[in-house]
């Protein structure tokens, strides 16, 4: 009985208007042969996240589109400011 894992390469999916990065990747798990199982993995940047850690992809995307602009209106949109209410 050998098990083996094929790990299919990370996709990098932009979600507009704020540009949130998703990468998805997926690992698939052989048993003699036979696929037993898929596990996908999906890991979420939201703007203005810390992605040092991050691929060098992702860093590039983050440099790339989360300008100070893309970064407040996406606080703006996450953190609307308090409304009074009605009277």
């Amino acid at each position: 009985m050998t098990i083996t894992q094929q790990i299919t390469p990370a996709q990098l999916v932009i979600n507009y208007p704020y540009f949130q990065i998703t990468v998805k990747s997926e690992k698939t798990y052989i048993e003699d042969g036979v696929k037993k199982d898929t596990v996908r993995d999906f890991v979420y940047y939201q703007p203005g996240d810390d992605v040092s850690a991050a691929s060098a992809d992702v860093q590039t995307v983050a440099a790339a589109m989360w300008t100070p602009a893309v970064v407040a209106a996406y606080e703006a949109f996450v953190n609307p400011p308090a409304t009074p209410p009605e009277a």
